[in-house]
């Protein structure tokens, strides 16, 4: 390689993931984590400025993936005790259905719902959310499904 190729190699941004997963027990489900950084790199960066950023990035991340979880309410859920609430299907014969959000049974699942940052929790092979213009409702979602829409 020549030095003028050298000279107009340029990285302008550096970006860092990594992720985690596992399972506490086999009681639980498992437990998905990732994180990603991204560092933006000036014109005048060295090779050694580059490492020491991907570095930081990543003793950053590992950092965070082994931050202990906090216990949530959903670790309390029970797919079986799920699905005894009397979800009615949004269509006969298809497994996607909702309840009232105030339906006897429901209030651990509300609870993990509104803890849950994008709203939305995942058990036992569903993702359940609250839905309706008063979020009066609890949807549920095969999860296969809930993750191509």
């Amino acid at each position: 390689m020549s030095d003028k190729t050298k000279q107009k190699t340029r990285i302008g941004r550096l970006v860092v993931g990594l992720g985690k997963t596992h399972r506490p027990s086999e009681a639980e489900e498992w437990e998905r984590r990732y994180f990603e950084i991204e560092f933006k790199i000036g014109e005048e960066a060295t090779p050694e400025d580059f490492a020491a950023a991907k570095k930081a990035g990543i003793d950053t991340i590992l950092g965070w993936l082994n931050e202990p979880l906090a216990k949530s309410p959903l670790a309390e859920l029970n797919p079986a005790e799920l699905d005894k609430l009397p979800w009615k299907e949004y269509k006969a014969g298809h497994r996607n259905a909702w309840i009232f959000a105030n339906t006897q049974g429901a209030e651990r699942l509300i609870e993990a719902i509104r803890s849950a940052p994008n709203g939305r929790v995942e058990v036992g092979g569903f993702v359940y959310r609250l839905s309706g213009k008063e979020l009066q409702f609890i949807s549920r979602t095969v999860a296969a499904e809930a993750t191509q829409k």
